[in-house]
């Protein structure tokens, strides 16, 4: 056996790093982590402790209606320093801004400047509702951080050794987890057809398939598990990776299971 079986890297840091990954996290080692553009994670020094580019990058795909202004106002409300706050007030405070969304102040746009107004955002879970807009001036809007509803769509990134450098040392905790929205691909209009073409072809075969008490069968519900990875493997474009694919195929199933209730009831029981 070896003489670093008994570590704490081998005996805990290594197992957890494990169990995340069979929880579909992605797991990243920072211990030689590199820096800049192309870095390991992006991050230009230790000493920011939020992934921003990545989490610029998840906010414009969570709400792209929104300007770019109200995502950088979102972003540095988000990662703004609040170390003069309680650990307790600042925690309660993130938290809040993760579960309603980030409240930020922008000009209205209307059409008459040749730009759409930006929509108001009443789905956001547990947010408080967006003032109606006055023309010419400002108005509050939302930006979502996280998928609630979907929770396929959000990205979890599990990272080892992540070092961060404060004012006074230098720490690195073990296992930082960072939940990302994940970004879609970008489709031409070719590949835009193709999705649709996918889309009508599963609802078709659904309809077929999904029969008076399905969700109690094993048999049926392992049927449409392979229904919807077969549909998905042949018809979505190629820019659609093994991950992402996977995640499709997990979100696919998760909303006939729970949208669809047999035969004649559900969400597809009049689909064409």
């Amino acid at each position: 056996m070896s003489g670093h079986a008994y570590t704490e890297d081998q005996l805990v840091e290594q197992p957890a790093i494990g169990l995340f990954a069979e929880l579909g996290w992605q797991t990243v080692s920072a211990l030689e982590e590199t820096f800049g553009a192309t870095g390991t994670l992006l991050r230009e020094t230790k000493g920011e402790v939020v992934l921003v580019s990545r989490l610029r990058a998840a906010l414009e795909r969570l709400n792209p209606a929104l300007p770019s202004e109200a995502i950088a106002a979102a972003v540095d409300e988000l990662t703004r320093d609040r170390s003069a706050m309680s650990l307790e007030a600042a925690n309660r405070e993130v938290y809040r801004l993760l579960k309603e969304g980030i409240p930020v102040s922008v000009l209205e746009r209307d059409s008459a400047s040749g730009r759409a107004e930006l929509p108001l955002r009443p789905n956001v879970p547990g947010g408080a509702a967006t003032p109606p807009y006055q023309k010419g001036g400002q108005t509050t809007v939302r930006v979502q951080v996280i998928d609630w509803e979907q929770p396929a769509n959000n990205d979890f990134l599990l990272v080892s050794q992540f070092s961060v450098t404060g004012a006074l040392y230098t720490c690195r905790p073990d296992l930082v987890c960072f939940v990302l929205t994940r970004p879609a691909p970008e489709l031409s209009t070719e590949e835009c057809a193709e999705v649709k073409k996918v889309a009508r072809d599963l609802l078709a075969r659904l309809n077929a398939l999904l029969v008076l008490n399905w969700r109690q069968k094993s048999t049926a519900r392992s049927q449409l598990r392979l229904t919807i990875e077969d549909v998905l493997d042949n018809g979505l474009p190629r820019t659609f990776d093994k991950p992402l694919y996977e995640q499709k195929c997990g979100a696919l199933f998760e909303h006939v299971f729970e949208n669809y209730h047999g035969e004649g009831a559900g969400t597809y029981a009049t689909a064409a």
